[in-house]
């Protein structure tokens, strides 16, 4: 974490808030018998969605060979989960692939299988615990190429995160990251309302895309994935 940290401090985040009001998703969750899909698994698919729609959110910065920007198909998004490793509990993160199309269910059991299996499940943290076997000297040096690359933070990191944090009714403005978009959410309101967080790489985004994406992933929340909640609690057709 410390590597991690150090990287951090060479990315330019502007931090921007707002509000989103999804009395629709909240209800059609509420319907839902537990265990219901988690929060973190909407915001991250809202925001996929949103960066379908939106280009810039599927970018990264490189430097090198000179200053550019590498757009990728669809939003990659990661999701630091607490996992259990026989006595040791670690922080693994949990890569989403093609969130935008995914069923909830799906992206559920992706966030349940790094949770339980972390080494198994999430190949960037076995990187990540492969680099952390070098010398010091080695690691920094490892942080600097990949985001001089670009593609290598898209391929192990993706160009969104988000943060669990939110489940468990706190905010978080900001976090240690090295990927383009860092999102959070607070605790949901009885009427719906939540606060959401972004912490946005300068070089990349300004706040008129983190606007767009608020009032797009509230669109997608209230409509989309509104539907897909109440089509899970609908009972199955009759033969």
């Amino acid at each position: 974490m410390g590597d991690l940290s150090a990287a951090s401090r060479a990315v330019p985040r502007f931090l921007i808030r707002g509000k989103l009001s999804i009395p629709r998703a909240r209800a059609a969750r509420a319907a839902l018998p537990a265990p219901r899909p988690p929060w973190t698994t909407l915001f991250a698919k809202a925001f996929a969605m949103t960066a379908q729609q939106h280009a810039p959110l599927r970018r990264v910065h490189a430097s090198l060979p000179w200053p550019h920007l590498i757009e990728a198909p669809h939003a990659q998004g990661c999701v630091m989960v607490e996992a259990r490793e026989g006595e040791e509990t670690l922080l693994a993160p949990a890569r989403l692939f093609r969130a935008h199309d995914a069923p909830l269910p799906d992206l559920a059991q992706r966030l349940a299988a790094v949770k339980s299996s972390p080494r198994e499940a999430s190949a960037a943290l076995r990187w990540m615990l492969m680099a952390g076997r070098l010398p010091w000297p080695l690691r920094r040096a490892g942080y600097a190429l990949a985001m001089g690359l670009g593609w290598p933070v898209l391929r192990l990191g993706g160009n969104y995160a988000i943060s669990v944090l939110g489940e468990h009714g706190v905010d978080v403005m900001d976090s240690v990251s090295i990927v383009p978009v860092f999102l959070s959410f607070g605790p949901i309101a009885p009427d719906g309302g939540v606060t959401v967080h972004f912490a946005m790489d300068h070089r990349v985004l300004d706040g008129s895309d983190a606007i767009r994406a608020m009032a797009a992933m509230q669109e997608a929340l209230e409509g989309p994935i509104a539907d897909e909640l109440a089509a899970l609690d609908a009972p199955p057709p009759r033969d």
